[in-house]
């Protein structure tokens, strides 16, 4: 897995202008901050943007626990070429614990990318003001029972 340089910085940039109708709010400047803090991959032409949360952190209804990890974005410069999945699934392999996202309820192309790579359902979520409704799904790595379970 490739952590991005700030080599990568204009290359991770136009991926986001390329598909700013889904992520319209990220800003040059966090780009920028998550690439210096090394908690971006760039491969392949996917681009995912990750935490790992040093205490406790609600998500929506839910609560991460301290050392899990969040998927910020995941964006692929061509979807559909299968790369999105193959780095996903080498991010999954390479983090040590539980990893979450939030994704809006409308999207349905995501969550069912999502559901695809053994994500469950955890929670819910909104944005601006509670009127775009969402949904928080988890990877479980260290708790097994996740993956049969989902919760409304």
């Amino acid at each position: 897995m490739n952590i991005a340089k700030t080599t990568d910085y204009k290359d991770i940039v136009t991926v986001f202008q390329d598909k700013r109708k889904l992520f319209p709010h990220i800003r040059l400047d966090y780009i920028d901050s998550m690439i210096r803090a090394c908690k971006c991959v760039f491969q392949d032409g996917i681009v995912i943007m990750f935490t790992r949360y040093k205490r406790r952190n609600r998500i929506g209804s839910v609560v991460a626990p301290k050392g899990t990890y969040t998927i910020k974005q995941i964006v692929n410069s061509s979807i559909g070429n299968g790369n999105a999945q193959k780095i996903l699934t080498l991010f999954l392999t390479q983090v040590e614990d539980d990893v979450y996202l939030s994704v809006r309820a409308d999207n349905t192309r995501a969550i069912q990318f999502y559901l695809k790579n053994n994500f469950v359902k955890v929670g819910t979520i909104a944005w601006k003001n509670g009127t775009i409704p969402g949904h928080v799904y988890c990877y479980p790595k260290s708790c097994l029972l996740y993956r049969n379970t989902t919760i409304d």
